[in-house]
């Protein structure tokens, strides 16, 4: 019971912090969704990606297909029916919990000082008092937990066009702007600095695994439902991600 109100203090205080943190940021906030109406304006070309690479990205897309068939899906819906659901949330917060410093440092890289503040509070928080990101004690404490800020996202706010469509083997879609800001994170990722190529390689197969299993009803729609999988991929991704720009 004592350690009960401890924490309930502490992430009191802490938020209380965030919010002070919060107020003093506000008037230096840069203003996002304007910045990017502005730096998405080449996203949206009638309602489609820009794709002159279609023959080759659909030669990729059915090899992508032929290993989902064969072993991610299968892989995912055996995770999905083995683990339970409250083990599967806090792998599902743990994970996303290691992705948290990259977040916050393109918020900050995009102006916008209340997400990364939101964002490193949430790491604080969920990496001490939520033992590591199992569980999600900053949003308990009135912390939402937002979308994930990339470098992609980042290199849109700074006003860099997507460039053509691009389907990677095993990955899926991206484009250009988005396959160098995977890159560009791989470089600088903190926790490729801390740790070697096998706690990297375990962090993007547990991340894989958890999305693929939390998309299963989207990819499975696509798959069965569309007279042309690769179009409905291709304009889902690309709906997807002038969203996440310009929220």
């Amino acid at each position: 019971m004592k350690n009960e109100t401890l924490r309930s203090m502490l992430v009191a205080l802490l938020a209380l912090s965030l919010t002070a943190c919060q107020s003093a940021a506000n008037h230096a906030d840069t203003n996002k969704s304007k910045m990017s109406d502005v730096a998405a304006e080449d996203e949206v070309v009638g309602t489609e990606a820009w794709d002159p690479l279609e023959s080759v990205n659909r030669g990729i897309f059915h090899f992508n297909y032929a290993v989902d068939r064969a072993v991610l899906r299968p892989a995912a819906m055996a995770y999905k029916y083995v683990v339970p659901e409250q083990l599967r949330t806090n792998a599902h917060n743990f994970i996303d919990n290691l992705f948290l410093p990259i977040s916050a440092a393109n918020s900050l890289l995009q102006g916008n000082f209340t997400e990364f503040a939101n964002t490193t509070w949430r790491f604080v928080i969920n990496s001490s008092l939520g033992f590591f990101g199992i569980a999600d004690v900053a949003s308990e404490a009135g912390l939402r937990a937002n979308d994930e800020e990339d470098l992609g996202q980042t290199f849109a706010v700074w006003g860099v066009g997507s460039g053509p469509y691009i389907v990677l083997p095993i990955l899926g879609p991206s484009n250009a702007r988005d396959m160098t800001g995977r890159l560009g994170e791989w470089i600088v990722d903190p926790y490729n600095i801390v740790f070697d190529d096998r706690g990297d390689w375990a962090r993007g197969l547990a991340r894989g695994l958890d999305s693929r299993t939390n998309l299963d009803k989207v990819i499975e729609d696509i798959y069965t439902n569309s007279v042309d999988p690769y179009a409905a991929m291709r304009s889902f991704y690309h709906q997807r991600r002038v969203s996440d720009i310009a929220r």
